[in-house]
C-alpha cells in the first residue's frame, strides 16, 4: 500500500497451506510480497500483476531476468528462463505467456501451440488480454503481419495506459507495411513518460520506430530529425538512422563523413536489431562500425548511388580488416564481412569467407543464402540453382521469410524477374520485414514493375 495516499499497489493472496504446516504459508507469505515489493518499486521490471497472481520471488527473478535477455536479443536465454519461471510457480500465467512471445520471435509454433493447449485447460481461464496475447504469439510465429495487428490492436484498446501493449502494435503495423497506422499510433506514446519502464534509455526502439515509419512514407527530413532525437548512449545505432535518412535524402558527402566518425565507437547492444532475417536469433545482437557503414551502404545502393555505397563498403571492410583476429573470426563480423565485400564486387573474397560459413554451420539459411547470391553474381548459374533449390526446401517454421527472400534476391541478379517478384510476394505472406526491402540493391530493377510497385507500396 501506498501510505501517503492509501492506494493499493499490489494485492497478494489467497495463500494456502496445510493447517499443520503454518510456517509453509508464512514462507509463501514472504516470497510473493517480496515479488509485490519488487515489482512495484523498480520501475524497469515492473509488472501489473492481477490480484491472486503475484508469483514466487524465484519465479520473479528468473521473469525479469528472461526479459532482460530478450530485449537483449537471446530469444533462446530468454525462452529458458520463462520456462524456469513458469515450473518455479505453475499458477505464473504471465511467465508462460512470456515463454509464447519467444518462442514466436524465432518462428517456433510448436512451443507456442503447446503452450496454448496448456493454458487453456486451465481453471480459472485466461482472460481476453491473455487470450489476445497467446493469438499474437500464433500469428507472429506463422508470418501473419496483418492479423497480428489487429489483434495487438484490440489488446491495445483494452489496455489504454500500457505503453508496451501500444509498441507492440507500433511494431505490427509497421511490420503489416502501414507506416501511417504506426506514425498515429507513436503519436500517442511519449517516450519520456511512458517509456519509462524500459531499460532502453535511448529510446532506440520508439525513434527508430518514428525514422522507420517517415523512411516508408519517403518523408525523410522528418525522418533525420527523428534519427536526432535519439538520446545518448546508443550513438552507433544513431549513425545509422542518420545515415540512412542522409542516403536517402542524396547527401553523399555528409554520409561519408558521418561514418568516418563512427569508426572509434564501441561495439553496442541493441534490442531490435539482428544481422539477418534468420541469424538474428543468434544471442550477440551487436551493432559494430562495420555494421553500420554495410547497411547504410545497401541504403546508398539502393537509392541509386553506387559510387558512394562502395565507398561506405570499403570502411565497413577497412574497420574488420584493423580488428583482433578473435573478434574478427566471429560469425557475426564476417557474415558482414562477406556482405561489404560483395557491395565493392569483391566476389571471391566474399565467396571464400561465405563457404567457410556455410561449412560450419550447414543449416543457417543466411550463409546459405549469401553465398548463393554471390554464385548469381559470379554468374555461376549451376552453383545458384543448386543453393535455391536447398534454399525452398526450408520449412517457414524455421527459416520464416528469409529463404524467400533470398530466392528473389538470387532470381533478380539471375535475371529471371517474373520469379523474383512471385518469391518477393511469397516473402510476404510469409511475415517479411518490408524495410528489409530498401536496403537490397539487387531487387532495385523490379521497382519499375508495376506489379512489384503495388506489391511494395505502403498499405496506410
Amino acid at each position: 500500500m501506498d501510505v501517503a495516499t492509501g492506494r493499493i499497489v499490489r494485492a497478494v493472496g489467497p495463500i494456502l497451506a496445510k493447517a499443520g504446516e503454518p510456517v509453509t504459508a508464512l514462507d509463501e507469505v514472504r516470497s510473493r510480497v517480496m515479488t509485490a515489493l519488487a515489482s512495484a518499486i523498480n520501475s524497469h521490471a515492473a509488472q501489473a500483476f492481477e490480484a491472486g497472481e503475484i508469483p514466487t520471488y524465484d519465479a520473479y527473478q528468473a521473469y525479469v531476468e528472461g526479459w532482460d535477455a530478450f530485449w537483449h536479443g537471446d530469444g533462446e536465454r530468454a525462452k529458458a528462463l520463462f520456462l524456469q519461471a513458469a515450473h518455479r510457480d505453475t499458477g505464473f500465467t504471465a511467465a508462460g505467456l512470456a515463454v509464447a512471445v519467444a518462442a514466436s520471435n524465432s518462428n517456433q509454433c510448436g512451443p507456442v501451440d503447446s503452450l496454448t493447449r496448456v493454458l487453456h485447460a486451465r481453471t480459472p481461464g485466461l482472460n481476453r488480454v491473455d487470450e489476445l496475447s497467446l493469438r499474437i504469439a500464433a500469428a507472429r510465429c506463422r508470418g501473419r503481419n496483418e492479423e497480428m495487428l489487429r489483434l495487438t490492436l484490440e489488446r491495445a484498446d483494452l489496455e489504454p495506459g500500457n505503453s508496451g501493449d501500444a509498441m507492440s502494435a507500433v511494431a505490427a503495423a509497421l511490420l503489416a507495411n502501414r507506416p501511417a497506422r504506426a506514425l498515429e499510433l507513436l503519436g500517442r506514446i511519449d517516450p519520456a513518460v511512458d517509456l519509462a519502464w524500459s531499460t532502453d534509455t535511448t529510446h532506440s526502439g520508439y525513434w527508430g520506430g518514428v525514422a522507420e515509419a517517415l523512411d516508408a512514407l519517403g518523408r525523410h527530413r522528418e525522418e533525420l530529425t527523428a534519427a536526432d532525437h535519439l538520446l545518448p548512449g546508443a550513438p552507433l545505432t544513431r549513425v545509422w538512422l542518420r545515415g540512412s535518412a542522409l542516403a536517402a535524402l542524396s547527401r553523399s558527402a555528409e554520409v561519408l563523413a558521418l561514418l568516418d566518425s563512427a569508426l572509434a565507437l564501441p561495439v553496442e547492444t541493441s534490442d531490435d536489431l539482428g544481422l539477418a532475417p534468420f541469424t538474428d536469433g543468434r544471442p550477440e545482437y551487436t551493432v559494430t562500425p562495420a555494421w553500420v557503414a554495410n547497411w547504410v551502404a545497401r541504403e546508398l545502393a539502393y537509392r541509386g548511388d553506387t559510387v558512394t555505397a562502395r565507398q561506405a563498403a570499403m570502411r565497413a571492410i577497412g574497420w574488420y580488416r584493423g580488428r583482433r583476429a578473435d573478434e574478427r573470426n566471429t560469425i557475426e563480423e564476417r557474415l558482414v564481412a562477406a556482405w561489404s565485400l560483395e557491395m565493392i564486387g569483391a566476389y571471391p573474397e566474399a565467396e571464400r569467407i561465405a563457404r567457410q560459413l556455410v561449412a560450419e554451420d550447414s543449416a543457417n539459411v543466411d550463409f546459405r543464402g549469401e553465398l548463393a547470391g554471390l554464385a548469381a553474381e559470379r554468374g555461376d548459374t549451376a552453383l545458384a540453382n543448386s543453393l535455391d533449390r536447398w534454399l525452398a526446401a526450408q520449412p517457414v517454421a524455421r527459416v520464416g521469410w528469409s529463404a524467400s527472400i533470398y530466392r528473389a534476391r538470387v532470381a533478380a541478379l539471375l535475371g529471371r524477374r517474373d520469379s523474383a517478384v512471385v518469391r518477393t510476394r511469397e516473402a510476404f505472406d510469409e511475415g517479411m520485414w518490408p524495410r528489409w526491402l530498401h536496403q537490397e540493391p539487387a531487387l532495385v530493377p523490379l521497382r519499375a514493375r508495376p506489379d512489384f510497385a503495388a506489391l511494395i507500396k505502403p498499405r496506410g
